[in-house]
């Protein structure tokens, strides 16, 4: 009998344990989903998938790649406006990448501006 309350004692212990866990754990989901919440719409605001990097960088001048230019100039403009709202230190990170990449496209000379051109190979 003693055994069997020893045994108890111990599953009970480890159920208090995990419980206490679980708490822990719930309240950082919570924290991170609070976290995401917040800096989600900041997060889509700025960022450029790679396809559109890649776009831009390496595609041909056609329908898509213009679309791609219309989305790096929407973004580039909310960041220098201040409509992503505080300017925190990843935004000055992220803004010299992102007029590396628009000084990359505005290389690009007049005479390439018609669709379906290929990028010349140094840009």
């Amino acid at each position: 009998m003693t055994s069997f309350q020893t045994d108890l004692s111990n599953v009970a212990a480890e159920i208090e344990t995990l419980q206490t866990r679980s708490s822990s754990l719930n309240k950082r989901l919570e924290n991170r989903q609070k976290v995401e919440k917040l800096l989600g719409p900041l997060v889509e605001q700025i960022t450029l998938s790679p396809k559109v990097v890649q776009k831009l960088s390496e595609g041909s001048i056609d329908e898509a790649w213009m679309k791609s230019l219309d989305e790096l100039s929407a973004k580039m403009k909310s960041v220098e406006n201040g409509q992503t709202g505080d300017h925190s230190k990843a935004l000055e990170d992220l803004k010299p990448l992102m007029e590396n990449l628009s000084d990359k496209v505005s290389i690009c000379p007049p005479s390439m501006e018609k669709a379906n051109t290929p990028r010349p190979s140094n840009v």
